[in-house]
């Protein structure tokens, strides 16, 4: 319970902080864009056919609307990362933001957008984040804890000191992995 109650208080202090700081910024492509855009054409450039066998993460279906499967901690980092590299919005706003964040928003009397709006103005320290996070999930550079239905990723190394965030909270709704605040 003790945890549960730190996290919900350290979720409501980085909204605040990110509601105070949010900034509307356009978002440009450069290389982050060309890696993301790589690490999604793995099949001769192409995703594979929604009819495929297995689970997809990223599915784009014939009517050009895309799914994203985040059935893993790891499968929302990397479609986050990606879809901030490719700036889209849309992707992260209805499919990687959690409902309880937007509720925040929506609680403060602000528009729930303003949540991707602060990704994307701050996109390259958040990538640079994710992309950490990313190459330690099966080491002891970053940890884990959970509370009930909410996760905290962290990075706990040295290179901490580097990046301007460090934590990363998730929650799990409606069996996909959301986010609900980077801090």
């Amino acid at each position: 319970m003790r945890r549960a109650h730190t996290i919900h208080v350290a979720l409501a202090a980085g909204v605040a902080a990110l509601l105070s700081g949010c900034q509307v910024e356009l978002s440009r492509r450069d290389h982050w864009a060309d890696k993301a855009k790589q690490f999604n054409e793995l099949s001769e450039g192409k995703a594979r056919p929604v009819d495929a066998k297995g689970p997809e993460l990223r599915v784009e279906h014939t009517d050009g609307t895309v799914t994203l499967n985040c059935y893993l901690p790891e499968h929302l980092v990397l479609h986050l990362r990606n879809c901030l590299a490719m700036a889209e919005v849309d992707l992260i706003f209805d499919q990687l933001v959690s409902k309880a964040a937007k509720q925040v928003y929506i609680d403060a009397q602000r528009d729930p957008h303003e949540a991707v709006d602060w990704l994307i103005a701050n996109q390259r320290d958040v990538i640079m984040t994710l992309n950490r996070m990313t190459g330690g999930l099966s080491s002891p550079d970053v940890t884990w804890h959970s509370a009930g239905d909410t996760y905290r990723m962290e990075i706990v190394t040295p290179v901490r000191a580097s990046l301007r965030f460090t934590k990363l909270d998730l929650i799990r709704e409606d069996g996909h992995f959301k986010l609900l605040l980077i801090s």
